[in-house]
């Protein structure tokens, strides 16, 4: 497709947009009929003289990391995240919501595609997440009938014609056919850009819209859509230590407990389990439920003894402030033992702890994500025998 042939369907196809838009600055003149000769013409509009390529208007993608919006057809809530995403091809790919679904129309990712090489080239759509990659993996626990399909409006750059949408008694939209097919392949000068707009559905037959994560993996990056319940954002099982007062941590920073926590708490730290024998792993994921990102986000094993918290690891964090996108989610393992420690090596990866001679106890493990609260963290009941300290023959 040529560039001015597409700026002038762009043109068309999104003067009448609210907000944001990729058409140019100007706007058609009124219908005329001159009645002689010396009757001026009005200026032709933009759809019959596309503007040049420095007048076109591109809106800038938000700041955050992702794009939220509250479904008005159920109570569901998605996060798209990474708003901006770099191939390693250098393509450039800017997506973000700019509407909601309502009765009318689907949840509608709007954004460009641009070639960042000073040089033509051609672009493997299929392996670029949400651009022609466009059906997600399935949430855990669900079969392939819930995955989520970006289907392609007519004002996507990538391909033509308008997807055939239709809408279910409960309110989650699908396509009937897939949507228009996308090229395998997309060739691009340097520095040029495309718009990309899609609407974000369903599969047909499947049941309501289930919460969780929907992966839509590429070649080296993966776009998520994070998917909850709007109305009960928080966790849904009940603690063993529910009703349990514990005392501050102290760096006197307000925590967010995960036995404390109800169905309306949008930040927390959930564990795998509340209670493990030693020697033994326990695993903790972080959720953010809330519309903002969540920083400065360092993991921390506390110990409860007579009613006092001891920090026990790590000794050391680094300087980074890490943040966790609306939406995001990251995991946190700990590898608890009474005796000497066994090492992992890289089988543990990085966002972990190994720590022996622990003993039995109540524990607590905090992350430095929270809202409202400065930080989020669960308790755990690790089992086993008591620490004994047994001093060396020399000691005095």
């Amino acid at each position: 497709m040529h560039r001015r042939t597409l700026l002038a369907s762009l043109a068309a196809g999104t003067a009448g947009l609210a907000g944001c838009s990729f058409a140019s600055g100007n706007t058609p003149a009124d219908d005329a009929t001159p009645t002689d000769d010396d009757t001026p013409t009005e200026p032709p509009s933009p759809t019959e003289t596309p503007p040049d390529d420095d007048q076109q208007q591109w809106p800038e993608p938000p700041e955050e990391m992702a794009s939220v919006v509250e479904l008005e057809t159920l109570s569901r809530t998605y996060a798209f995240q990474p708003i901006q995403q770099y191939t390693d091809d250098e393509a450039r790919v800017v997506l973000w919501f700019d509407q909601t679904a309502t009765a009318d129309h689907p949840a509608r990712l709007r954004g460009w595609l641009e070639n960042g090489n000073d040089f033509e080239n051609t672009f493997r759509l299929g392996w670029i997440p949400a651009v022609g990659r466009t059906f997600s993996r399935q949430p855990d626990g669900y079969d392939h009938e819930a995955r989520l399909h970006l289907v392609a409006t007519e004002n996507n750059a990538l391909t033509g014609g308008a997807p055939d949408l239709t809408q279910t008694d409960d309110g989650v939209w699908y396509a009937r056919d897939g949507g228009p097919e996308l090229p395998e392949t997309y060739r691009m000068e340097s520095g040029e850009r495309v718009a990309l707009e899609y609407y974000l559905v369903g599969e047909a037959g499947a049941p309501g819209r289930p919460t969780g994560v929907y992966e839509f993996r590429g070649d080296s990056e993966t776009a998520r859509v994070t998917v909850w319940d709007t109305d009960s954002p928080g966790p849904d099982g009940d603690s063993r230590f529910a009703g349990r007062s514990v005392p501050v941590l102290g760096d006197e920073r307000t925590t967010q407990w995960y036995h404390e926590a109800d169905d309306s708490t949008v930040a927390y730290v959930e564990p795998s389990t509340e209670r493990v024998e030693l020697d033994g792993l326990v695993s903790f994921e972080m959720v953010n439920n809330s519309h903002q990102g969540l920083r400065c986000g360092h993991w921390n094993l506390h110990k409860l003894v007579d009613g006092e918290w001891f920090h026990v690891a790590p000794t050391v964090h680094t300087s980074d402030c890490r943040l966790l996108a609306a939406g995001g989610r990251t995991s946190w393992s700990l590898r608890a033992f009474n005796g000497e420690a066994v090492p992992c090596g890289r089988a543990c990866g990085s966002d972990g702890l190994t720590r022996g001679y622990l003993g039995g106890g109540e524990y607590a493990v905090v992350a430095g994500y929270g809202h409202p609260a400065d930080a989020s963290g669960a308790l755990v009941e690790l089992v086993g025998d008591a620490v004994e300290i047994v001093p060396t023959d020399d000691v005095t």
